[in-house]
């Protein structure tokens, strides 16, 4: 029988004024930026370390507010006994039992036994700066103000030796790690299981080592010879003074420790001279060769023993390309222990199970945190969400937004428009812009309720796309589309390209086309658009007559030019293109066609607060 940690309660935490979460074996972190991940991280390592180091900076300070001494934070953890099966189980093994004792197991109807610990960080007057101290929760109760605890008391020894907390923040360089014994490095690479006799023997080399270097170095010689009249300075007829180029004692060696790398085919380098992707990777790799080499200590002392690990890593796939992303979280899995991971990877993601996924998101100030309701899906719905979201379009997990659009034409063409509304890409206002076919609204509307991302639908008005966008909502909210500000839907039999011309595009969309082609036609076929300049658009038309088609007049024009839209690939081939025409060259208030200003306008209330559901 092992142990978890199965829930924390954050309150007052730097920029959590407050969160709280259910943990797995292994909890993918994703949101926003700012959303509170990395601090998430930071009060798990808090909350599970003896004296972590605090300050005012871990207290949270809304905005305008200033700071007092009497306001505090709280950490409220609980760790709960998990069997075999890897099931909650009702009580500790006895070897648990034996590392919390009854001074910090409790026992709860619901829960069976557990152990609370609230970390509450404080000022002290005494010391002038903030300190932090535990607790332990004997009624865990529905939230922070309802705990109730024991007096302040410490972890004991069993406790220090067989709960480990290991945080590694974006900022890891296995170059800081290589001069710092204590660095997870340092630790893995450590003497202390050398026999004396060895470290005895090693160091008379390194004595004989570094006098053969200076001795038959001119430079060093001479060196040594003239900084060693300080002596004289002091009058003191044994002292000495040797330049050392390599550490005599093996506790120092790790002052010139380095890591060398090489392909197999390039030269050796020094791992100072590789880029930060790899030498982050190699700070991550570090940390699992020191958890394995302590698991192997602890059991070699008592093999009846646990080791409880707890992982708190942010964003390890910065600095990393998508294929080595993907390397490094499959190794991290591998990792002993329970896994915490900030990320805003979608490769990271793709290969993460969703029951895994914590998602945090900032409400009025507020870090809330939502995970997946996987009761609430069906088995084919899951498997279609990871293959049409998760791996095809996991960046939406990142979103501030996401507008769910009816196919690719509007995947091309509304971020064209976007930019012309609101003078910057939808990317850097944190919104996604997913064509989606049409067929899943659904899936993606479950999930993203799920995870309370907010969303919008922009849809065509045929009278199937309207009923699969009300069937979808029905489905997910119980209500009928129309209650939805959110949901823009074109005149009832209109598609994109019907909307298009009826709104007096045509024009425009023809000289899109023309320019388009034209530039194509005399890179692959010159001798064909020197014979033959006419435009492509009037060719297209002569053809269609040829052909038995009815494009003649005014009338025939527009299905010409529709059927030149929508057949052949030409919703993806012209999209973008005449999104371009229309915001370069129309009159100033045509840029942005009306029903996806409407969109645009919707959205603008989103971002300024504005609610999505009709009142």
């Amino acid at each position: 029988m092992g142990i978890r940690l199965a829930e924390i309660r954050i309150q007052n935490f730097r920029s959590i004024e407050y969160a709280e979460a259910k943990l797995n074996d292994t909890n993918i972190l994703i949101g926003q930026n700012n959303s509170g991940k990395s601090n998430f991280l930071r009060a798990i390592n808090i909350a599970l370390n003896t004296n972590p180091s605090v300050s005012e900076q871990d207290i949270y300070v809304a905005e305008g507010e200033k700071l007092t001494k009497d306001k505090t934070s709280i950490i409220d953890i609980m760790i709960r006994p998990v069997s075999e099966t890897n099931e909650y189980a009702d009580e500790f093994s006895d070897f648990w039992t034996g590392v919390f004792t009854d001074k910090w197991i409790s026992t709860d109807e619901t829960t069976g036994a557990f152990v609370g610990v609230r970390t509450i960080i404080e000022y002290d007057a005494k010391f002038d700066q903030y300190t932090s101290t535990k607790k332990a929760i004997t009624q865990w109760n529905d939230s922070i103000g309802d705990a109730i605890c024991r007096k302040k008391q410490g972890f004991n020894t069993d406790m220090q030796s067989y709960i480990e907390c290991f945080y590694m923040d974006a900022h890891r360089d296995i170059l800081d790690d290589l001069n710092n014994k204590k660095s997870y490095f340092g630790r893995a690479t450590s003497n202390k299981d050398i026999p004396e006799a060895v470290i005895q023997e090693v160091e008379e080399q390194l004595n004989v080592i570094n006098e053969k270097l200076v001795n038959n170095t001119p430079a060093l010689k001479s060196t040594q010879e003239t900084i060693a009249q300080i002596s004289n300075l002091f009058g003191l007829q044994e002292s000495k003074l040797a330049i050392e180029p390599i550490s005599r004692s093996i506790n120092d060696l790790h002052r010139g420790m380095d890591v060398k790398y090489s392909d197999g085919k390039s030269p050796t380098l020094s791992v100072s001279e590789q880029g930060m992707g790899t030498r982050s990777w190699i700070s991550f790799l570090t940390l699992g060769a020191y958890i394995t080499y302590l698991t192997n200590t602890i059991k070699a002392e008592d093999d009846e023993s646990e080791l409880f690990v707890v992982l708190a890593l942010e964003e390890p796939e910065a600095h990393l390309h998508s294929y080595a992303q993907k390397k490094l979280f499959e190794q991290i899995k591998q990792f002993p222990g329970q896994k915490n991971i900030s990320t805003h990877s979608a490769n990271i993601v793709a290969q993460a199970d969703i029951v895994d996924f914590l998602h945090l998101y900032k409400s009025e100030g507020k870090t809330i945190a939502h995970r997946v309701k996987m009761d609430s899906y069906g088995i084919e719905e899951l498997a279609r969400i990871k293959r049409e979201f998760i791996r095809s379009n996991g960046e939406l997990l990142f979103s501030t937004a996401v507008v769910l659009a009816e196919g690719i034409t509007e995947e091309l063409a509304i971020p064209v428009y976007f930019r012309e509304y609101f003078g910057v890409d939808a990317n850097s206002l944190g919104i996604a812009i997913i064509g989606i076919g049409g067929q899943n609204y659904k899936s993606f509307l479950h999930l993203l309720n799920d995870l309370t991302i907010p969303w919008f639908i922009f849809s065509d008005g045929e009278k199937k796309a309207q009923k699969t966008v009300n069937n979808a909502v029905q489905g997910v909210f119980s209500k009928d589309f129309h209650d939805f500000k959110n949901i823009i839907m074109l005149d009832e039999g209109d598609d994109y390209e019907d909307y298009l011309l009826k709104e007096g595009y045509s024009d425009i969309i023809i000289d899109a086309i023309n320019k388009y082609e034209e530039k194509l036609r005399k890179e692959i076929d010159p001798e064909g658009a020197e014979r033959d300049p006419r435009p492509f658009f009037e060719r297209y038309i002569e053809k269609g007559i040829r052909d038995g088609k009815n494009y003649s007049g005014e009338e025939g024009k527009s299905t010409a030019l529709i059927n030149c839209l929508q057949n052949n690939n030409g919703k993806a081939k012209y999209a973008y293109v005449v999104a371009d025409e229309i915001v370069s060259n129309a009159e100033s208030e045509k840029k942005v066609p009306p029903k996806i200003a409407v969109l645009f306008e919707r959205i603008k209330e989103f971002l300024a607060g504005g609610d999505l559901i009709e009142d």
